[in-house]
C-alpha cells in the first residue's frame, strides 16, 4: 500500500495515498460559528470550502493547540466520499510503500510501551493518547522504521459525534 507519511506531534502516521487529494500549505481560515474547537475554521481551496480539522483536538490527548502556523505545517486535503476536509498536521515527510501491515486486531499499539485493547477507550475526562484514538494499526517503511496507520474512519466518527454534541447545545452556523 502506498501511503503518505506525516507527523502529528511526536508520532509518525501513514494514510493511504488514495485518500489524500493533495497536500497544501496552511490557508487563511474563516471562523465557523459555534463549531467545536477541533474545527479550526473553514478555508476556500480553489472554490471548494473545506473544514480544517485539528485531529489532536478531537481527543482529550492533553495536547494544547499550537497558536501560530509552524514552518513545516501542512494541510492534508482528504476526500471522504461525498464530503471533504483538511487535516492540519505538523509536517509531511514523503510517500512510501508500506510493508508488514498489521491492523489493531493483529497487534498491540505502542507509544512508549505496549497498550492493551482494554486501554484503547479510557474513561471520559481521561487523557487519550493519539495512538489509541486515531490509530488502526502499524506498518513498516522500506527503511524498516515503524509508522502508525491513521484511522480516518475513527476521526470522522469522533468529528461527527463532537458536532452532534456541540449542535445539541447550540446549533452550528453551517452543516458538514
Amino acid at each position: 500500500m502506498r501511503a503518505i507519511i506525516f507527523n502529528l506531534f511526536n508520532e509518525r502516521f501513514a494514510l493511504p495515498l488514495d485518500r489524500v487529494r493533495e497536500v497544501v500549505k496552511p490557508q487563511p481560515l474563516s471562523p465557523v460559528p459555534r463549531a467545536p474547537r477541533a474545527i479550526l475554521g473553514a478555508t476556500n481551496l480553489r472554490g471548494r470550502v473545506l473544514a480544517v480539522v485539528a485531529p489532536e483536538l478531537l481527543v482529550d490527548s492533553g495536547v494544547a493547540p499550537w497558536p501560530e502556523v509552524m514552518a513545516e505545517e501542512r494541510l492534508l486535503v482528504i476526500d471522504s466520499g461525498e464530503s471533504a476536509m483538511a487535516l492540519r498536521v505538523v509536517s509531511v515527510e514523503a510517500i512510501h510503500e508500506l510493508t508488514d501491515i498489521q491492523t489493531r486486531s493483529e497487534c498491540e499499539l505502542t507509544s512508549s510501551g505496549a497498550m492493551p485493547e482494554s486501554e484503547l477507550e479510557p474513561a471520559p475526562g481521561e487523557d487519550v493518547p493519539l495512538t489509541a484514538a486515531l490509530c488502526r494499526g502499524r506498518a513498516r517503511l522500506p527503511s524498516g522504521d515503524e509508522v502508525l496507520l491513521f484511522d480516518l474512519v475513527a476521526l470522522e466518527d469522533r468529528l461527527a459525534r463532537t458536532i452532534r454534541r456541540t449542535s445539541a447545545r447550540r446549533p452550528l452556523g453551517v452543516t458538514f
